[in-house]
């Protein structure tokens, strides 16, 4: 979405002011309440610019020729000059600053230019998708949640603080699979950070199309609920009709029955960046009827159904005005939420270091509600 551009105001544009006038003018009291009028507009319009400093050093003058007003007769041309003049400054003055910030931001190494876009159009959701940069409206229909970027902070270890209240809830976790090898869950548990656990149940092959189930998925729900760890599962979806996706509601609900759950069942939803993926090949709607299939059965079944995804998925592959009633585990590597609507989970890294897990972990967060 380009910006607007304003060409700037020249010098040659603008009307002088009379000289000053010896003898009482009859016109003189209207004109200088009229010119008193049009300072009031002047502010009005540069309150509600953005910062500029250069048009309040313009309007300061017109002030203090407004209180001399026995020196003041303004023709309505005259007038519309000076607000003509002061709104290209104001116009200019904004672009400038806007120019700006965007030449702060790139000078940078590595410069995100994601974070940059995020910053100039607030109102609007920023992600990157394959035909460039995407630039949708927040919904009216979704809750939001009410994070700034200093409600969240991280300790020495890097572990993220909530600066909200109820902080006694809001509780970190990781999530694991078969990637991360055998777990010494009573390590995990010993480092007494980690209270819960997200295991991977299994998944659909994004080329093949088959079903396979996690081979660590019962090492680590028993290991975890052996150490007062709470688990919750996810199973990373593949599905292209509604029969697949009730193969996979069944194959969660079927694997995780012998077993204590009392975090969410998830279902993963994420891009695969191959032209084979044929969880690519169907279209939001038809997704986004499945993931309500899939959260609507897990319910039904006592759990707590809740869908994973970042930016894109969330954005590009789903319509979350058709599933807002549904939590979100939000995944954005950052030190602040961008996602505008309520999470109840956040996975905020994908490369911690928690003693008993060989390599690399995910880290989350429960938020309190």
């Amino acid at each position: 979405m380009p910006e607007k551009t304003t060409s700037s105001p020249t010098n040659n544009n603008r009307k002088k002011s009379p000289k000053k006038k010896t003898r009482y003018n009859p016109l003189l009291l209207p004109c200088a309440v009229l010119f008193l009028s049009t300072i009031v507009c002047l502010v009005l319009c540069i309150i509600t610019s953005s910062k500029l400093g250069k048009a309040d050093e313009k309007l300061d003058k017109l002030k203090a020729k407004a209180e001399a007003t026995d020196n003041v007769t303004l023709s309505p041309d005259e007038l519309d000059g000076l607000i003509s003049s002061a709104s290209a400054n104001a116009s200019l003055l904004g672009k400038e600053e806007v120019k700006a910030q965007i030449v702060e931001m790139m000078s940078v190494p590595n410069p995100n230019e994601a974070e940059m876009l995020r910053t100039m159009f607030p109102e609007k959701i920023v992600y990157l998708a394959p035909d460039g940069y995407h630039f949708d409206d927040i919904s009216d229909n979704i809750p939001k949640n009410d994070f700034k970027k200093d409600s969240f902070s991280k300790d020495d270890d890097g572990y993220v603080i909530f600066n909200g209240d109820n902080k006694e809830n809001f509780l970190a976790g990781i999530d694991v699979s078969a990637h991360q090898g055998t777990i010494d869950w009573e390590k995990v548990a010993e480092g007494g950070n980690i209270k819960f656990a997200m295991i991977r149940t299994g998944f659909r092959g994004y080329g093949s199309g088959k079903m396979v189930a996690d081979e660590e998925f019962e090492n680590n729900v028993k290991g975890a609920l052996e150490n007062n760890i709470d688990v919750g599962v996810y199973f990373f979806s593949q599905a292209t009709s509604k029969d697949e996706m009730q193969e996979e509601i069944d194959f969660v609900l079927e694997t995780i029955a012998p077993y204590k759950i009392n975090c969410p069942v998830v279902i993963d939803i994420e891009k695969v960046d191959d032209s084979s993926a044929r969880g690519n090949t169907i279209s939001k709607e038809e997704r986004t009827e499945y993931v309500k299939l899939f959260c609507d059965q897990v319910k039904e079944k006592g759990y707590t159904p809740m869908i994973y995804g970042n930016t894109y998925s969330l954005f590009a592959m789903l319509n979350m005005d058709e599933l807002a009633e549904y939590d979100v585990w939000y995944a954005f590597y950052s030190s602040y939420i961008y996602y505008p609507y309520k999470v109840r989970m956040w996975q905020y890294s994908e490369k911690f270091e928690v003693p008993g897990i060989d390599g690399k972990v995910d880290m989350n967060v429960i938020i309190p509600n």
